[in-house]
Order: C-alpha cells, then sequence, then structure tokens
C-alpha cells in the first residue's frame, strides 16, 4: 500500500513536485491545485 497525503510545496515543474513528495516521506501524493481546479470546473 502507498502512502501520501497532501504536499503544500510551490514548485513549476513536475520533477520538483516529486522531489516534494519523496522529501516528505510520501510515495503518492495529490496535488491540491489540480483539485481545485477541477473543483472549478463545475
Amino acid at each position: 500500500m502507498r502512502l501520501g497525503g497532501p504536499i503544500f510545496a510551490k514548485t513549476d515543474n513536475p520533477e520538483a513536485w516529486a522531489a516534494a513528495v519523496a522529501a516528505a516521506g510520501y510515495r503518492a501524493a495529490f496535488c491540491l491545485d489540480t483539485v481545485i481546479s477541477i473543483i472549478r470546473l463545475f
């Protein structure tokens, strides 16, 4: 099972995002900005 959680790092590319997730000790995480963007579509 992969454990993850929200990461509140400000990043500008996928590589930096993956590094922030790994630095937090997670193997999975969701991108809060993307979730909010999707919710706004509806």
